[in-house]
């Protein structure tokens, strides 16, 4: 009986407070968490999981000695980045 009427609780839920997608304000499909599918595929990605001293290794080995510095986006400010983590650090 759970199995039915919880889903159909977020179906009513839905109609009211949809969940939207930080990045372009869309709403989520039901098989999407946090973060839609055509946000995933745009983020701007780096390619420092693949090369350790890069740009952000430079700017942090400055203040502390540290091995490896990753990161996976390009952060710029007022960018989807900047307001998918924003929306998640909340």
């Amino acid at each position: 009986m759970k199995n039915l009427v919880l889903p159909s609780l977020r179906s009513f839920a839905a109609i009211f407070f949809p969940e939207l997608c930080p990045g372009c304000m869309n709403t989520l499909h039901e098989t999407e968490r946090l973060i839609c599918w055509g946000c995933q595929l745009t983020l701007p990605k780096t390619d420092h999981l693949w090369d350790f001293q890069n740009e952000v290794w430079e700017k942090m080995n400055q203040f502390v000695r540290v091995e490896r510095v990753v990161s996976l986006f390009d952060f710029n400010k007022n960018s989807r980045v900047q307001s998918i983590v924003g929306s998640i650090k909340i």
